[in-house]
């Protein structure tokens, strides 16, 4: 994980849903994430996985994204590094309300 270390990450976490920002700091199965954007619902032009995601990133049908949270300390499940593409796409991926149809 020392890798990831200030990375762009999408992270599955045990009870907080999937989000996307930058991993600060990772202690056992805790991080901290920075500009993490919660991701209540995605797609990808291809598939719905998160590895899609990280790799090509958001399709704007069926995707619901929060606005960015300075700081978010969460327990993760998974850690998936974004592409560069993908990164771009979800720093400036249009903040959408999670009940929107």
């Amino acid at each position: 994980s020392k890798h990831l270390k200030d990375k762009h990450v999408i992270v599955r976490t045990y009870s907080a849903g999937v989000h996307a920002g930058y991993l600060r700091k990772k202690v056992g199965d805790e991080v901290i994430l920075e500009d993490s954007r919660r991701l209540y619902k995605w797609q990808t032009k291809k598939s719905v996985s998160l590895s899609a995601v990280a790799m090509s990133g958001l399709s704007t049908k069926n995707t619901r994204v929060c606005e960015p949270l300075h700081v978010f300390w969460c327990q993760a499940i998974e850690i998936i590094p974004t592409s560069k593409e993908a990164e771009k796409n979800i720093v400036n991926f249009e903040t959408t309300d999670q009940d929107k149809d």
